[in-house]
């Protein structure tokens, strides 16, 4: 993982993302393949206790011509790290259809996929605050986000929901925007004037909140610990 003294995320860094209810951590597994498309498994484990192949991505600016800063409003990918198979797989989802959904929630599938494609844009959202006030600060590693999946603009969600996979028991990792959908926040809002009709309204469910992790000292900053790597054929 990388290591800043100033907490400020950059392109090309080495992240772990920690979901801010469970307090699980997101994990790729390039050993299970999705049923419904040429993807990859993606769960969440509170079992990582530290960096490893499984759970290190490293945060790229999805606009090659913006500069190294990672900001909010920012469009960025999640890649894998080299530790983990031979080719890069971004972290993606898919339009929710009747053939592609995830496997207990039946929310939004999310995975990792070989390509630079569009959904596998992700964008940063605060988690607080006006949203669009805060367009452009710079995102600190530990503060709490929103990552928003671009083609669909449903939220990297994760609950306790059990997910078995040949790592043991970890839990399920999906795309869905988990505020209520009554109406009560809103009209509360407006009639004590916190809130107009042009921002977000509803409270953004700490299932819907993830936090980026950078090393803490120089022992963390050390390369990933390596589980056995994926091969292409292992891939095909």
């Amino acid at each position: 993982m990388t290591l800043r003294a100033d907490g400020c995320l950059q392109s090309g860094d080495s992240v772990m993302l920690q979901n801010c209810h469970t307090n699980a951590v997101l994990a790729s597994n390039p050993h299970e393949k999705m049923v419904s498309s040429d993807a990859f498994a993606v769960t969440a484990s509170t079992k990582i206790n530290g960096p490893s192949a499984r759970s290190v991505f490293i945060i790229q600016n999805a606009n090659e011509n913006q500069d190294q800063q990672i900001r909010y409003g920012q469009d960025v990918r999640l890649c894998t790290v080299p530790e983990l198979c031979e080719r890069e797989l971004y972290l993606n989802s898919l339009p929710l259809t009747p053939m592609t959904f995830a496997r207990y929630s039946r929310n939004q599938e999310v995975s990792v996929y070989h390509r630079k494609a569009y959904n596998t844009n992700w964008r940063i959202q605060p988690s607080s605050g006006v949203r669009e006030d805060r367009q452009g600060e710079p995102v600190k590693a530990c503060d709490a986000i929103i990552l928003e999946h671009v083609a669909t603009a449903n939220y990297l969600t994760n609950d306790h929901i059990a997910y078995q996979n040949i790592f043991g028991g970890e839990t399920e990792v999906s795309c869905m925007a988990q505020a209520s959908k009554h109406k009560t926040q809103i009209l509360l809002n407006e009639s004590i004037g916190s809130q107009v009709r042009e921002n977000v309204h509803k409270v953004v469910p700490t299932q819907n909140l993830w936090k980026f992790n950078l090393a803490s000292d120089a022992s963390q900053a050390e390369p990933a610990s390596v589980a056995p790597k994926a091969t292409a054929a292992d891939l095909l």
